[in-house]
């Protein structure tokens, strides 16, 4: 896209006023119409060249602005134009950036140019939005620590994108120190506790009982367990113990759609796997598969109760049979830690490693693409291998029999 500097105030004459001139996008209605946009800027003429940069570009994605872009202006044209992977953003992460921009950043900074904020005021906006606050009469809690380095990375993300664009003249994001976050240790629930829902959903929901035994022992994602289709389970012929399961793709409930959307795995291609299954899930599998009609093995969906099982479970309908069976199996549990779907992968995953000390085993099952987020979210301490371990260095340390004789 083509524009043009031309200067208005005569020689010795300061600030110097330049008119700046970009070939807008032309009506596709009107092709042979050329379409130009102008504005003013006052300055040296090394300014007004990096001016017209910007003006350009600001042009070229639509906004009506002189150079100046607002918070709101580069959050839109991000949303549509960035792609860090070269490919869309998952919906999920589309939506959750939406919501976090409207509710925090756009009513503190939306109508601002980008390049009038100084660091310390983003600095002391993340200090404001951890406190509680009171909105139309009703107090509204404010952000955790790990929440508010969420909203820094969006901010972070999209100036440095405005930066790259040349729609700003420099990342302000870059003299911003970054929050802290809190580090949780995982916490994973007892065997005997994921035991006895596995025993009580055999008997009750045989698909339920499928669903927590692919995380408990395989450590798939929810997204990833409500995409799976009889396609993905290689269980062969009866003479075969040990069945194989291909795990490619998720399905996730975003509110901007009516239907179900369908993504990659979360780390995308470094998370798709086939991991193997022990007898007796490929003998359950092996069994289920033979009382579904040819159509339903070829393309339908697991865990989906429509006719042909094309429309697959919501997230909540999994998390909802998930409670309702631990409420029926409380009397069971001797702990107060809830079971969920990503529980269940922290089970597994801290399973795989007290049995193997190989974290690059339980990274390949978990489908992570950093060994660091195996280690530092899904890797539980074993409470009886602890307790053994404190005995144990106590017993080297214990005084010898004949530590008090004299010689």
């Amino acid at each position: 896209m083509r524009g043009s500097l031309h200067r208005r105030s005569k020689r010795n004459v300061t600030p110097i006023v330049w008119t700046l001139r970009a070939e807008a996008p032309r009506d596709p209605d009107k092709p042979n119409t050329r379409v130009q946009k102008t504005t003013t800027f006052k300055g040296t003429k090394a300014q007004a060249e990096d001016a017209l940069i910007r003006f350009i570009e600001s042009v070229r994605l639509r906004l009506d602005t002189d150079g100046q872009i607002t918070f709101d202006q580069l959050f839109e044209s991000w949303r549509k134009e960035d792609s860090t992977r070269e490919k869309p953003r998952a919906a999920t992460t589309v939506h959750q950036d939406l919501l976090r921009y409207n509710k925090w950043i756009r009513p503190k900074f939306g109508a601002f140019p980008v390049v009038s904020v100084r660091p310390i005021t983003i600095s002391n906006f993340y200090g404001e939005i951890r406190r509680d606050q009171i909105v139309n009469g009703e107090i509204q809690k404010g952000l955790g620590a790990n929440s508010v380095v969420r909203v820094h990375a969006l901010l972070a993300a999209m100036t440095n994108w405005g930066f790259r664009q040349e729609l700003l003249t420099e990342d302000p994001m870059k003299h911003v120190k970054k929050p802290r976050s809190e580090k949780m240790l995982p916490r994973a629930p007892k065997a005997a506790d994921v035991d006895a829902l596995l025993n009580h959903l055999w008997k009750t929901d045989r698909r339920m009982w499928l669903a927590v035994r692919l995380a408990s022992s395989l450590a798939l994602r929810r997204s990833e367990i409500l995409a799976l289709k009889w396609t993905d389970f290689l269980v062969g012929h009866l003479d075969e113990e040990e069945g194989e399961l291909a795990i490619n793709r998720g399905m996730v409930k975003v509110p901007e759609y009516t239907d179900m959307v369908e993504t990659d795995t979360k780390s995308g291609v470094l998370s798709h796997r086939r991991l193997r299954m022990d007898k007796e899930l490929t003998s359950e599998i092996r069994d289920l598969v033979m009382t579904r009609d040819f159509r339903d093995q070829m393309a339908g969906f697991v865990f989906a109760d429509d006719g042909d099982n094309q429309r697959p479970w919501y997230p909540d309908t999994l998390n909802k049979k998930l409670q309702r069976a631990r409420e029926e199996v409380i009397n069971l549990f001797n702990t107060n830690e809830t079971i969920t779907f990503r529980s269940l992968r922290t089970f597994c995953a801290s399973d795989i490693y007290a049995n193997s000390l190989d974290i690059h085993e339980a990274k390949l099952v978990l489908g992570h693409a950093s060994m660091s987020t195996t280690d530092r979210f899904y890797l539980a301490h074993n409470e009886e291998k602890l307790r053994k371990a404190t005995i144990e260095a106590g017993n080297r340390r214990r005084r010898h029999p004949l530590a008090d004789v004299e010689y």
